[in-house]
This record gives C-alpha cells, structure tokens and sequence, in this order.
C-alpha cells in the first residue's frame, strides 16, 4: 500500500503539471467532489482482499468437488485437453478461456453449492408482500437474504 500512496503522491507533485485522466478523475471532475488519497487506498484495500479471498475460497471447494467427482474431473481434464490440442499451445488466452465451457458450468457449480459470500443485500423497490405472511417489505428496504437454501434454487 505504501508503494500505492507513494505512487499517488508522485503523480500530484508532478512538475511538469501532468494530469493522469483515469475514469475515475472524470467521474469526480463532473461530480464537482474529491476524494482523499487515503479513501482511494482503503477502497483498493477492499478490492484486494475481497478478491483474493472470494476467488481463494471458489477454487478450494472447486477443487474438492472436483476430487469427489472423478467422472466430472475427466470430462473436464479432456475439454481442456481438446481446448489446447487445437490450440497447438497451452497458453491460456481469451480465445480458450471462452471455449472452456464445461469448466465454466464447474465453477458456477462450485459456487451455486458453496458461495463464498452466504449472503447478499438488495433493496425492495416497491411495496413487496412476503409470502404465507402478513408482513410486507417497504420501498426502499434493505433486506438480507441468504443463499445458503440446500443447494436448491
């Protein structure tokens, strides 16, 4: 984070006035509003560790139910195998990534059965009445709701 803050700190002092055009200069240009150096860091922050854990948690249970699926394994062990046979190379390019489709279904899979967030936000946008209930949710309610329903959808 540091190297980050040195970075943004260098592009400010800049003394031949060079002004770094990102899209988030232009959203805040146009919003009339900054943003400190320190909230840039903290939000990149999140990024980083969301990312990595959310992705770290995917492929371990990926690979767990790929280990109690010998047959899934193979099919998609071969997908990859005819991928980068045809390709004449095993690099991973957006071409083969986009022809990875049972690997694909794997992961949505992996992440149907163990999502590595259990639970999301959504806010109501109108007046929703619950079901075998009484209660209504109002506009503009936050409610959280869990994904974690047995597998089911």
């Amino acid at each position: 984070m540091e190297a980050a803050n040195d970075a943004a700190s260098e592009a400010d002092a800049d003394p031949n006035g060079k002004q770094f055009n990102t899209f988030i200069d232009a959203l805040l240009q146009e919003s009339g509003k900054s943003i400190s150096h320190q909230s840039v860091l903290d939000e990149m922050l999140t990024f980083l560790v969301s990312g990595i854990d959310t992705s770290a948690i995917t492929l371990q249970f990926a690979l767990y139910f790929l280990a109690k699926n010998p047959l899934v394994q193979e099919k998609a062990l071969r997908e990859l195998q005819n991928i980068f046979d045809a390709a004449g190379s095993t690099a991973v390019t957006p071409d083969t990534l986009q022809r990875m489709q049972y690997v694909e279904m794997t992961v949505y899979e992996t992440l149907r059965m163990h999502p590595p967030v259990f639970f999301f936000l959504k806010e109501a946008g109108v007046d929703t009445p619950l079901v075998s209930s009484d209660l209504v949710v109002p506009a503009g309610a936050t409610v959280i709701m869990s994904q974690d329903f047995a597998y089911g959808p």
